[in-house]
Formats: structure tokens, C-alpha cells, sequence
């Protein structure tokens, strides 16, 4: 029967442990210490290390909550004065004249979280909080003389997708606008694809009302507050953006002198599962307190697969095999093509390291 020692190729289940059964077992063989010499090829799981989706994402703004990202978007204000609602208005010095009739049509636009292009939203919703100093009722300025005010929110502008509407109808009893009061009201927003740029446009008609005093400087003023915006997926731009690969302890400190000195050389192979579809340069690095860091430069492409190997020589493997405390870590950004990218909550970029080496058996060995 072929002893272990005469395979030349040897991959074991992703386990840290692997590592160490194989080359333990490597250095428990029955070597022969005569000729014939010659080299045998090792493959042993070393590691799996991942990039979560939140180091994609900005720094504030867009945030995991459940199986969705919650997306915060700018507060909104619409303030209008009563000298730029009504052009027909004069200001009465505080003395009672008819309220003249007045139509306008005016708009604000908000945008989602910095770097979110934009959204798939599942649910959301818009607080509309209406405080109104005009001095009468604007939608209900006279008995049987009605007036409506209607808040409209689109996606991007006016020829976008709506994703809310209210009107207020002065002839409907439970619609008013009382002076001096403040009303508020939710609206839903309409689920699907939402840009960065939500526009809400206010649609006032006040019919000619009741002698009321007119104070030109008088102020209608709306402030739409985006509630909870829960997404299922979002468009980011994240060209740039920082990343790292939380340090990794390397079970390698029972790894015997004997087969670490016959090490020729070796890679470590990276097989990379990426989704995010943008490119990663970072450093992979593995440091111990008894060697220098060993630092290598890696470029992961955008593939949705791919794999990188990393090349080591034989003095480099002794510098961290048979060491207590080794680690792998790394850091790097996104590179081009850097975005922007789709992503979901759940994604991760996934790395799994397989350790290559070329093991002389037979003979004196080469190490030091």
C-alpha cells in the first residue's frame, strides 16, 4: 500500500486543523535519510478570512436592520411666505379685507444617504408636518368656498415615478388647515426602484375668502420627514472605499523544525468568491511577534470567481511556521472597476487560503 508520504498531492476538508495534521504527519513519516531525494507537493487548507457588505457601505446613512438596509434621507422644508403665495395680496396693515383667490405650485427636492445612487425599496414612509401662520384657513377661507392643497412626492422630478400623494380638500369636513396649527400626515411611499433624489412638490388653491387681516410676511411652512426607508438591495458608489481582512490566528506553532527545513518554497492560493462585482487591492499580511511581517500586494479582480497565488521561498515559510501567535490580516480600498455597486445586506466577499508547498524528502534536507 503508497504510505502518506509518497502522495505528491494532498487536499484535505477546509479546516484550520488541517495544516497541522498534514504536516505533522509529514514529519512523522519514515524519511529515509540515504538517496534517492525528491520533492513532494503539499495543498493544505490554511485559512478562510471574508469582506462583509457593511465595509461597503458610508460611513452613516445606510445602516443593516434585519434581512434590509434602513437608508436615511435628507428632511425637507418648504417655507413660503404669504407675500410669495398670493401675488395679488397687499398687506392690510392689520385691518380685515377679502382674502384675494391664489394658486402655486412650488417644490423641494432631498437626497438619500451620501454615495447611494439608489434603492429598491420595500417599504418607507414620508411625515408631512404642516404648520400654518397665515392667519385663516387656506383651504377653507369662506363657507361653501373650498380650496385643496396637494403634496406630491416623485422619484428624481416631476416626470418621475410617484411614490406618494395626499390632498387635502376644504370641502371634505375632516380636511383643514386651522390657523395656528400644526398637522401632520404620513404618507406611504410606494415600493420599487427609488434614485438618490426624491422631489415633493405642493400644489396650493386658496379660493377668494372672508375679510381677514393680510400680513404679506405671514408663513406656511412644511417640513417632510422621511421615515424608516427599509431597502432590499441598493446602488452604491464605492470607488475608494476602505477595506480590511480581519487578522486570522494561524494554528502553525506544533509544526516541527525537521519539516519546516525541508521546505524548497511554496505559494499561498487564494480562491476568492467576490459579488460585489468591483475590484480589491489590499495587502495580505502575516506577522508574528518573533519574525518580521511578511506583506504581499493582491489585486482582486471583479469576477464573480477567481483565484491568486501568492509566492513564498522555503526561508520564508520558516519565518512563521513552528511560530506561537501568527496572524494573517490585510488591508486595501476598491479599485476601477469600482463601481457603483448593487449589493444586499447578507453579502460577503469570501477568501480561502490553501497552502502550497514544495517539500524535498529524502537526504539531509535543505533548511538551516
Amino acid at each position: 500500500m503508497m504510505s502518506s508520504c509518497s502522495l505528491l498531492r494532498f487536499r484535505a476538508p477546509l479546516e484550520r486543523a488541517g495544516l497541522l495534521i498534514v504536516l505533522a504527519a509529514l514529519s512523522g513519516c519514515d524519511v529515509p535519510t540515504e538517496l534517492p531525494e525528491f520533492d513532494v507537493r503539499w495543498v493544505v487548507p490554511l485559512l478562510q478570512d471574508t469582506i462583509a457588505v457593511d465595509q461597503l457601505l458610508p460611513g452613516t446613512g445606510v445602516v443593516i436592520v434585519g434581512g434590509n438596509f434602513q437608508v436615511d434621507a435628507d428632511t425637507v422644508t418648504l417655507n413660503e411666505t404669504l407675500g410669495s403665495l398670493c401675488g395679488a395680496c397687499i398687506d392690510s396693515g392689520g385691518f380685515p379685507v377679502p382674502k384675494p383667490l391664489f394658486n402655486l405650485v412650488y417644490d423641494q427636492t432631498g437626497l438619500l444617504a451620501t454615495d447611494v445612487v439608489s434603492v429598491e425599496l420595500v417599504s418607507g414612509s414620508i411625515s408631512l408636518a404642516i404648520q400654518n401662520d397665515l392667519g385663516f384657513d387656506p383651504i377653507r377661507p369662506a363657507p361653501g368656498s373650498p380650496g385643496t392643497m396637494t403634496v406630491t412626492v416623485y422619484d428624481v422630478d416631476v416626470l418621475g415615478r410617484q411614490l406618494a400623494q395626499v390632498t387635502l380638500d376644504g370641502s371634505i369636513p375632516a380636511d383643514s388647515l386651522p390657523d395656528g396649527a400644526l398637522t401632520t400626515i404620513v404618507l406611504n411611499l410606494a415600493p420599487g426602484t427609488v434614485s438618490s433624489t426624491i422631489f415633493t412638490e405642493v400644489n396650493v388653491f386658496s379660493p377668494a375668502g372672508d375679510p381677514v387681516p393680510i400680513d404679506l410676511n405671514a408663513s406656511l411652512d412644511i417640513t417632510a420627514t422621511v421615515g424608516p426607508v427599509l431597502v432590499s438591495s441598493a446602488l452604491i458608489d464605492v470607488d475608494g472605499r476602505s477595506v480590511t481582512l480581519d487578522p486570522t490566528t494561524l494554528d502553525v506553532d506544533e509544526i516541527d523544525t525537521d519539516v519546516t527545513n525541508r521546505i524548497q518554497n511554496g505559494s499561498i492560493i487564494l480562491d476568492i468568491q467576490n459579488p460585489f462585482g468591483v475590484g480589491i487591492n489590499l495587502s495580505f499580511d502575516i506577522s508574528g511577534s518573533g519574525f518580521t511581517t511578511l506583506q504581499r500586494a493582491v489585486s482582486i479582480s471583479s469576477a464573480a470567481t477567481s483565484t491568486v497565488t501568492i509566492s513564498y521561498t522555503g526561508d520564508d515559510f520558516r519565518r512563521f511556521l513552528g511560530q506561537l501567535n501568527v496572524q494573517v490580516s490585510g488591508a486595501g480600498a476598491v479599485v476601477a472597476p469600482g463601481g457603483p455597486a448593487t449589493v444586499t445586506p447578507t453579502q460577503e466577499l469570501v477568501l480561502e487560503a490553501s497552502l502550497d508547498l514544495t517539500v524535498t524528502v529524502g537526504g539531509e534536507g535543505t533548511g538551516p
